[in-house]
């Protein structure tokens, strides 16, 4: 139920404690929703892309972008440029799961500024068959509405458990 209105005199501003709050950094503010939608976009294409339609990488990612692997993987390390990241989506990914499995489990999404942090369950159908669920939280830094880092961190082990890295 809204405050009630405290009566003003004419030609009289209202007292400043009656006056809105300037909006403050915890509240919500359009780039945090954008860059939100942004995430989830890019997801949203990661889930329905194809061999016939691939991912245009260059509509969710800057051109020097970079995802940083987790240490125990065997693509460990930092991944470079949308030719890496593309790589990462168009070999990698389907070495492990099986094209059009993905689905996500959205659990948190958190947005402040130019990041957004989300953490989701991923349900797929391994390569080799066997159904895989999986946690995952993921950190983005967004730059002019593109994203321009991400850091990933998942347990490894439960993916090489079901379905052994390619090169093992």
């Amino acid at each position: 139920m809204p405050a009630p209105r405290l009566p003003v005199c004419p030609g009289r501003q209202r007292p400043t404690w009656v006056q809105r709050p300037p909006l403050n950094r915890r509240q919500k503010t359009m780039p945090d929703i954008d860059n939100k939608g942004r995430v989830f976009a890019f997801y949203q294409a990661l889930a329905t892309q194809s061999e016939s339609a691939p991912l245009a990488m260059a509509d969710y990612f800057t051109a020097e972008a970079e995802w940083h692997l987790p240490r125990s993987s065997p693509m460990h390390g930092t991944l470079k440029g949308l030719d890496a990241i593309a790589g990462l989506f168009a070999g990698a990914v389907d070495e492990y799961y099986q094209p059009g499995s993905l689905q996500y489990d959205y659990r948190t999404v958190i947005a402040d500024a130019d990041h957004v942090m989300m953490q989701f369950t991923l349900k797929a159908v391994t390569a080799n068959g066997k159904d895989y669920e999986n946690d995952y939280c993921l950190l983005y830094r967004l730059e002019n509405g593109l994203i321009a880092e991400v850091r990933e961190f998942f347990d490894t082990a439960t993916l090489f458990a079901i379905q052994p890295p390619p090169d093992a």
